[in-house]
């Protein structure tokens, strides 16, 4: 996936590709539930040891991040989640938003 992507971008024959907005989870990222979301955008979710590679992230048009419902509280909270939780939390939110159970400004 991530050579489609890098390909994609640097195709100069493919207009549209300028519109795809691509979205990567990082831990200073925006948070997830307080920025808009494209349901046409790609996600990249980076491997839990060392997240997204470079020449991927340079492609990466919004960072997002999911917060950590502990630090929100003063609880102590886990550095990060592991990739396939992250992964569903992200999904779910793009769903979410796509399917209109919830006001997009929503903040949790």
């Amino acid at each position: 996936m991530s050579e489609c992507i890098i390909a994609t971008s640097r195709s100069s024959f493919l207009p549209w590709t300028l519109a795809i907005k691509i979205y990567g989870t990082f831990p200073e990222g925006e948070n997830i539930y307080a920025v808009p979301l494209d349901p046409k955008g790609v996600i990249v979710i980076g491997s839990e040891s060392s997240g997204i590679s470079p020449e991927l992230d340079s492609k990466i048009t919004n960072r997002i991040s999911i917060p950590s419902y502990a630090a929100a509280t003063g609880r102590s909270h886990a550095e990060s989640l592991n990739a396939s939780t992250a992964t569903a939390i992200v999904c779910s939110e793009f769903r979410r938003r796509k399917r209109g159970d919830l006001p997009v400004q929503f903040i949790l």
